[in-house]
């Protein structure tokens, strides 16, 4: 997923910085930075009193292509820390007295599946009651990305990615038929 659709948006982003938002490393005496740039404008150096000085701009590290696939490298390292890190953060949904509300939900999922199968909402998540949901299954039923996230499955055809094969609250498959109670 990294190589396919953030490597080039982190490459220009890199790219960008160095050529319109990295600071000049010179220093006036008296320890006051340039304030000059980009790189491309600068033609002297000038000071926050805007005093000025001769020079070149100086880069704080030399840009190279060897350097920016090192960057490139350890920003794909953390990225895959993340994705991997994200879908099992199973302590976001433990409260303070430290046991996990997964039980507790389905549980009142299942005590009131008949009230759940007629009621739809875009405006609250129905799962947790605590975030806007962002993702509607077949059936209407909508769900925040936490939820989906707790209780959908990991795919194997993307990257990152979630599914849930049932609505938790009305029972019905993925494509919006309705099954008997869970």
């Amino acid at each position: 997923m990294f190589e396919r659709e953030f490597q080039k948006i982190c490459e220009e982003g890199i790219t960008l910085y160095f050529n319109e938002f990295e600071r000049c490393l010179y220093k006036f005496p008296g320890g006051a930075s340039c304030i000059a740039r980009p790189e491309t404008l600068h033609n002297h150096h000038i000071s926050p009193t805007r005093q000025t000085a001769p020079g070149s701009f100086l880069h704080d590290k030399a840009w190279s292509q060897d350097e920016g696939k090192l960057w490139i490298s350890e920003i794909h390292k953390r990225f895959l820390q993340y994705e991997v890190a994200v879908p099992r953060r199973s302590d976001i949904y433990r409260p303070q007295r430290g046991y996990l509300l997964r039980p507790h939900r389905k549980a009142l999922h299942n005590q009131y599946h008949d009230k759940w199968v007629s009621i739809r909402c875009n405006k609250t998540c129905l799962s947790c009651l605590q975030a806007v949901p962002h993702y509607v299954l077949g059936c209407g039923h909508s769900y925040c990305a936490l939820c989906i996230q707790e209780h959908g499955n990991t795919t194997s055809d993307f990257e990152g990615i979630c599914v849930m094969s049932s609505c938790i609250l009305c029972g019905a498959d993925n494509h919006g038929t309705p099954r008997t109670k869970p």
